[in-house]
């Protein structure tokens, strides 16, 4: 695969890249959005951690090869008042072929409808943003969401794991650290009887019912 970037310093981006291009690193470089002339139809993994985006630049959304991509800001750098994502757009649903997506560490607070339509979306990590509910428009494909650190999250729709939900496939949801209070852990129970193949992760939650404690993943964060 080729590479460019990923460095620490400032980094000038061509107005063209390979069409070739199948894996793009760019950690790092300051980044406040990418060319829009860029034509990639055949980028399959794009990295752009630590970088300083309010928003996902609009050319990503052409790249419908895409497999893997990674907007992650660092928690240890992460700044409450500098650049960050506040919302993905309701055009993420073109990127049909994504199979994992991690936006860390920026303040989005919910999805649009259309982060439904990933329907090859397997893995999903929105760790230190601004949840304030677990999502209720997540893709059929999806097999584990991590939403740790998102410290005012307190609800996560039971219906998820209903028989009748689409999220059949869903084995693993991480919320560490969150504000789950009683009632919303007590419907996660109820919830989890339904689908015996689920492990939630809730180390650091202010409650936690013996019956939940006994479903659980509490592990040491990493």
């Amino acid at each position: 695969s080729k590479h460019a970037g990923d460095n620490n310093e400032p980094f000038s981006l061509p107005d063209s890249m390979p069409t070739s291009l199948v894996d793009l690193q760019l950690a790092s470089n300051g980044l406040t959005d990418l060319p829009p002339t860029w034509v990639m139809p055949k980028l399959a993994i794009l990295r752009l951690m630590n970088n300083r985006f309010s928003a996902l630049p609009a050319v990503v959304l052409s790249f419908r090869s895409l497999l893997d991509l990674s907007l992650s800001n660092s928690s240890t750098t992460h700044s409450e008042s500098g650049p960050a994502l506040t919302s993905l757009p309701e055009g993420i649903y073109s990127l049909s072929n994504l199979q994992s997506l991690e936006v860390e560490y920026h303040r989005i607070e919910s999805l649009p409808a259309s982060f439904a339509y990933l329907t090859s979306l397997k893995t999903a990590s929105f760790n230190g943003n601004r949840f304030k509910a677990v999502p209720n428009c997540l893709p059929p494909s999806l097999v584990s969401l991590s939403l740790c650190y998102n410290y005012d999250l307190n609800g996560c729709p039971p219906s998820l794991f209903l028989e009748t939900a689409t999220t059949k496939k869903l084995e693993r949801v991480s919320l560490r650290y969150c504000s789950l209070a009683a009632e919303p852990l007590r419907q996660l129970v109820e919830a989890s009887k339904l689908r015996d193949q689920v492990v939630f992760e809730l180390g650091g939650a202010r409650h936690m019912p013996l019956a939940l404690a006994r479903r659980v993943t509490v592990g040491t964060i990493k």
